[in-house]
């Protein structure tokens, strides 16, 4: 009976894992490719747990978001060089953190600035 209950638990915890790593896939389309090691390398942490806790932030921070689309400048249609929508941060302090991420991992020179319609960050070359 307790291998039954070891087992339950090792098939939960895996579930949990896989669960974690393609919610951080979905949200970051570009890790697609990247293995367990990788992405957690990416995110600079040691454990899925710490992956998940990330994700719960975003989500957090995505519900808070959505509190303001009422407001008559809820819509940022700001784009990229290839014309793809920009992400958008509610903060400075969460736009300056994937900037520093993606500066250390793509040897890139990104800086933050103000979106243009007053509802949050973007992230841009120079």
């Amino acid at each position: 009976m307790n291998l039954e209950k070891l087992l339950q638990t090792i098939k939960t915890e895996l579930a949990k894992r896989e669960t974690t790593l393609k919610s951080i896939q979905q949200i970051y389309p570009y890790l697609e490719h990247l293995s367990e090691a990788e992405i957690l390398a990416y995110f600079q942490v040691t454990s899925v747990d710490a992956l998940d806790k990330h994700i719960q932030q975003i989500k957090n921070t995505n519900l808070h978001h959505t509190d303001h689309l009422g407001s008559e400048n809820a819509i940022c249609n700001c784009t990229d060089s290839t014309g793809a929508l920009k992400t958008l941060y509610e903060t400075h302090a969460l736009a300056e953190l994937e900037m520093d991420q993606l500066n250390v991992k793509n040897l890139l020179t990104l800086r933050v600035y103000a979106c243009p319609s007053g509802n949050g960050w973007h992230l841009t070359k120079g």
